[in-house]
């Protein structure tokens, strides 16, 4: 998936189109799960932290790879520099500021 250049997206929106990789359902249902640990939607950038401890519960060992899919896509598709090192909660704490 590609997005023009010059597109102005807040970072909320280029967070859920990073993870709109899970797909529509998949995403859905993890804002779900979310919901049941009290974080909202449009409150994922204020606490990475706890998102990633849900893609753990939710994904066990598989949230790795997630994890990494997420990072390439906030850089893709923001001004986030990619670091190989990056966690996805420094990509975040990143594309916030």
């Amino acid at each position: 998936m590609t997005y023009p250049t010059n597109a102005r997206l807040t970072p909320q929106a280029i967070l859920e189109k990073a993870l709109s990789y899970f797909g529509q359902a998949n995403m859905l249902a993890l804002f779900e799960y979310l919901g049941t640990m009290g974080i909202n939607r449009d409150e994922i950038l204020d606490m990475p932290e706890k998102f990633v401890l849900a893609l753990e519960q939710v994904f066990g060992k598989g949230a790795k790879i997630l994890e990494r899919q997420i990072i390439l896509e906030i850089c893709m598709i923001s001004n986030v520099q990619f670091d190989s090192n990056m966690t996805v909660a420094e990509a975040m704490h990143k594309l916030k500021n």
